[in-house]
């Protein structure tokens, strides 16, 4: 169970290191600039609201209301 819970954490560190990787390559920007902090609630606020269904859409590097 415990291997699970690490495997799980490994993955999610690495979803927000290719979201992070992507927004630099997208706005030109120097990966070293962007905040693990920031990318990572930027993910959970996402997350969020797709488990809400409130319409939000990931657009520009940024939540995006419609």
């Amino acid at each position: 169970m415990v291997r699970k819970e690490i495997h799980c954490h490994m993955i999610a560190y690495n979803v927000v290191r290719c979201v992070m990787f992507a927004s630099a390559l997208r706005f030109k920007l120097c990966l070293s600039r962007l905040s693990f902090t920031d990318a990572m609630q930027t993910v959970e606020e996402f997350a969020a609201s797709l488990r809400l269904g409130s319409g939000a859409t990931l657009s520009s590097g940024a939540i995006c209301w419609r």
